[in-house]
């Protein structure tokens, strides 16, 4: 499972991160918490992470914002990332 989230720094405040999870049943009532995947430390926010695995790379894909210090939103200008990695860790 992946989700947006807010990893904790020693100093600063928190930048947006992907957190994932992996099922301990076929239920999926159990999971185990793993590290948030690796992403540039620059985005404020993000959010529907995706994932597509083909040909032994994995693509993920984020919503995030080109200009997250600006105050209002149409001037944050939205925007989609997309990463490439041969492991799900990075980087």
């Amino acid at each position: 499972m992946l989700f947006a989230a807010k990893a904790a720094m020693s100093a600063g405040p928190p930048i947006a991160t992907v957190g994932h999870a992996i099922a301990q049943d076929d239920d999926l009532e159990q999971w185990e918490l793993q590290s948030p995947l690796q992403l540039p430390r620059h985005y404020r926010q993000l959010e529907v992470p995706s994932l597509v695995q083909h040909s032994g790379w994995y693509y993920l894909f984020v919503s995030t914002q080109n200009r997250p210090e600006e105050t209002d939103n149409a001037a944050k200008q939205a925007a989609f990332r997309g990463y490439v990695a041969s492991s799900l860790l990075g980087p």
